[in-house]
């Protein structure tokens, strides 16, 4: 089982785009990061190759995180996942 992340862990996540026919896709991509108080947010993109992007976000608050990456125009796709952050190492 993977440890949870700390509070000013710096994480990168990524999404991969495909067309229908697998191939992969250029596309307007966004993330959007809600942070456990609520506060929504959409850091900076970069695409890295064909169909692929990141995006770096640092973790400032203890609690669950949700990251969401959306595209559009060649692809329409979604995806999303929760993290979970702790204040410490030691307070859990």
């Amino acid at each position: 089982m993977t440890a949870p992340y700390i509070v000013t862990t710096q994480i990168r996540t990524t999404a991969t785009f495909r067309t229908l026919a697998g191939a992969l896709s250029n596309t307007t991509a966004v993330c959007s990061v809600k942070a456990p108080d609520g506060t929504l947010t959409t850091p900076s993109v970069t695409n890295d190759s064909t169909g692929v992007y990141h995006a770096d976000i640092t973790l400032d608050q203890a609690g669950t995180w949700y990251i969401e990456w959306q595209g559009t125009v060649t692809v329409i796709a979604a995806g999303d996942a929760a993290i979970s952050v702790r204040a410490s190492y030691v307070d859990g």
